[in-house]
């Protein structure tokens, strides 16, 4: 099989490192968090190295763990929210695995980073509402148009939901 592997994007707040997590531990497969694999790697915080090298270098960061780890199979892999804004990544991600886009509004999104400390690209906003309505239009088209699946974030208990639709994905792949 050649899409071995379940990609969860989305915005940041979604759940994305906690739903996969637990898909992992369900599903007997590795899980991989790309934003703390660049923490291990550059023994830094993503906000340290948003602050000395910039968002540029990040990105290109983000792109090697993401070629390294879409060579293996059976992982869940949690994505940052900005990993769509590369072509190439969507394509990595669409030739390696099943994309799961875990939808969630800006108002719910606020209810959950309102007071997080960790996240770059709100540290520096008065507003951020505005920050994350300005990030939902850059990005949210992205994630549905290579999205498998589109998983509502908001309510409770989607980890059972991702499971069903991934069940259903490979008994029909393998039918």
């Amino acid at each position: 099989m050649q899409r071995g592997n379940l990609y969860l994007i989305g915005p940041m707040g979604a759940g994305k490192t906690t739903c996969g997590a637990k898909i992992a531990k369900s599903l007997n497969w590795q899980f991989i968090d790309i934003d703390q694999q660049i923490e291990q790697k550059t023994n830094m915080s993503i906000t340290c190295l948003f602050a000395q090298y910039g968002e540029l270098y990040f990105r290109q960061l983000e792109t090697k763990i993401l070629e390294q780890f879409s060579k293996q199979k059976k992982q869940v892999i949690s994505t940052g929210g900005g990993i769509v804004l590369s072509q190439y990544n969507s394509k990595i991600m669409r030739n390696s695995g099943i994309i799961f886009y875990l939808k969630l509004g800006v108002e719910k999104q606020y209810q959950r980073l309102k007071n997080c400390q960790n996240r770059p690209l709100l540290a520096n906003h008065k507003n951020i509402i505005i920050k994350l309505t300005q990030l939902a239009k850059q990005r949210n088209h992205l994630y549905t148009n290579i999205a498998d699946y589109i998983i509502d974030a908001s309510v409770n208990n989607y980890n059972s939901e991702i499971l069903e639709y991934f069940n259903l994905y490979f008994s029909s792949y393998n039918a």
